[in-house]
Formats: structure tokens, C-alpha cells, sequence
């Protein structure tokens, strides 16, 4: 009968493969100030993820570009001219999502988007 290789594994591996939780303390303290900053700060930041189309990043992109920002202050920018723009009685063209999606009942139609370049 062949021999049974053994694995070596780390402590923290270790204690994963038993069930065992890590130790958060620990994590925080092995941080540099720098590190240690950062990941408070990030903890406390709100994020959003939206799905949009290639050709709107690429607008987004070009436009943070254009206006020497970052591309969170100009996508936020474009928010909330949309939320004004809402505000003021727009309303979306809308039709019905595709079969399967129970989460939301309409898809917005998009307008075409202008060339900025």
C-alpha cells in the first residue's frame, strides 16, 4: 500500500481547515499606520457597482479626461444632472424586462448617446 503524503500548512491555514475563525485583532495590528488608515477608510466608504454599457464607461472616461477629474467625480456629476433632469418631470422610456428577471418588472430604454468626441 502506497504511503499517505502529508501536507504542510501554515497556522492561519491551518486553523481555516479546522473551522477555526482568524483573529481580526491580528490582522489589524500586523498593518502599517499607512495600511491601517486605509483600510478604515475604505470600511467606512460607500461604494456602488452599476452593469452599464461599454460605450457609456468610455463617455465617462473621456469626459473625467476632458474636465481633468477622476471618473467617480464625473460619473457623479452626470448623476445628479439626471437627477435634476428627473426633478424637473423627465420621465424614462421604459419597456418590459426579459423573461426570468423577478427582480425588476421594466428595463429603461436608453437614449442614443451623443458623440463627444
Amino acid at each position: 500500500m502506497a504511503e499517505r503524503q502529508t501536507l504542510d500548512f501554515d497556522k492561519a491555514t491551518a486553523a481555516l481547515m479546522n473551522g477555526k475563525k482568524p483573529d481580526r485583532a491580528t490582522e489589524v495590528v500586523q498593518m502599517t499606520p499607512g495600511q491601517a488608515r486605509k483600510w478604515k477608510y475604505d470600511k467606512r466608504r460607500k461604494r456602488a457597482i452599476y452593469d452599464m454599457p461599454e460605450e457609456l464607461m468610455e463617455a465617462v472616461t473621456h469626459l473625467a479626461d476632458e474636465w481633468d477629474c477622476s471618473r467617480s467625480d464625473a460619473a457623479a456629476w452626470l448623476i445628479v444632472q439626471g437627477i435634476q433632469t428627473v426633478s424637473e418631470g423627465a420621465t424614462p422610456e421604459r419597456e418590459p424586462s426579459a423573461k426570468g428577471n423577478v427582480r425588476n418588472r421594466w428595463a429603461l430604454v436608453l437614449p442614443e448617446l451623443p458623440s463627444l468626441r
